[in-house]
C-alpha cells in the first residue's frame, strides 16, 4: 500500500496532538485538516 500526502502534513499531526486531552472537538479538527486540504466526508 502506498499513501501520498501533501507537504508539511507533519504540522497537522503537531497542531492535532497539542489539542486538550479528551473527546476531541470536531469542529478545531477539521478546521486543522481543512488547512492541509484534508476533509472528512
Amino acid at each position: 500500500m502506498v499513501a501520498i500526502a501533501p507537504g508539511g502534513i507533519e504540522t497537522m499531526f503537531e497542531e492535532l496532538a497539542a489539542m486538550p486531552p479528551g473527546p476531541p472537538d470536531m469542529g478545531k479538527v477539521a478546521a486543522i485538516c481543512g488547512r492541509r486540504g484534508i476533509r472528512f466526508v
